[in-house]
């Protein structure tokens, strides 16, 4: 296991509104590189 401190899946670490501010941030930032590539 890549957890072996902690049985709990690391889905139920993390409350929803974060994983979606962590979603949008990655998503931010894959869009700014993809708009570098362009230049």
């Amino acid at each position: 296991s890549r957890y072996p401190m902690d049985a709990t899946p690391p889905a139920d670490l993390f409350e929803p509104a974060d994983a979606n501010g962590a979603i949008a941030t990655a998503t931010a930032v894959i869009e700014l590189l993809q708009a570098m590539d362009h230049f």
